[in-house]
C-alpha cells in the first residue's frame, strides 16, 4: 500500500482526493478504496487526514447497496474506532473524532447497548465526558432505529436536566 508511505500531508491529501473521485466516478470499485483506507486509518495520526478519510469511508459505506456488505463495513469501522479509542490520548480532538466514528458506525444491538451503557454511566471512555450533547446524539441514534424502549425513559430526564435550547425545545 504505497499511499501509507507518503509522508507529505498535501501530497497524501491529493492522492486520497483522487481515489475518492475515482470511487465516486465508478472508475475503481469501493472495495479497493476500503482496502487502502482502513489500513491508512489504523496508522494515520494527523487529525485532519483522519477526519477527512473517515468521512469519506463513511460516505462510501452509505452508498453501499448490499446490506450484508454495508453491515460488515460498519462493523469494521466500529471495531477500528473502538480500538483507536483505547490507544489515543484521552481528551484530545482525535479521541473525540474516534468517538464520533464509533457512534456513527453503531449498527448492531450489542453496539447500541454499548452506547446506552455509555449514556447511563455503566461504561466509560477515559477522556470522553458524557455531555448532554453526546447524550442527545445517542438518543437520536436510538430513535433512528426505532428503539423507543431505550429512548423514552431517558428523554424526559434529559429534557429536564438540559437547560440549553435543545433541552427546552424537547419538552
Amino acid at each position: 500500500n504505497n499511499v501509507l508511505q507518503i509522508k507529505d500531508s498535501e501530497t497524501k491529501a491529493i492522492v486520497w482526493r483522487t481515489l475518492w473521485d475515482m470511487v465516486r466516478d465508478q472508475e475503481i470499485p469501493a472495495s479497493e478504496f476500503f482496502e487502502l483506507a482502513f489500513p491508512a486509518l489504523e496508522k494515520e495520526q494527523d487529525y485532519q487526514m483522519v477526519s477527512t478519510l473517515r468521512g469519506r469511508v463513511s460516505s462510501v459505506i452509505g452508498y453501499t447497496v448490499d446490506k450484508e456488505k454495508k453491515d460488515a463495513l460498519y462493523q469494521r469501522l466500529y471495531d477500528l474506532a473502538k480500538a483507536k479509542l483505547k490507544v489515543v490520548k484521552p481528551g484530545t480532538d482525535i479521541q473525540r473524532l474516534w468517538y464520533g466514528a464509533l457512534r456513527s458506525s453503531t449498527n448492531t444491538p450489542e453496539q447500541y447497548q454499548y452506547l446506552t451503557d455509555l449514556y447511563d454511566g455503566k461504561k466509560s471512555i477515559e477522556g470522553i465526558e458524557m455531555t448532554n450533547s453526546r447524550k442527545w446524539s445517542i438518543l437520536f441514534s436510538l430513535s433512528a432505529i426505532d428503539r423507543q424502549d431505550l429512548v423514552e425513559p431517558r428523554l424526559a430526564k434529559l429534557s429536564e436536566e438540559d437547560k440549553s435550547a435543545r433541552g427546552k425545545n424537547s419538552k
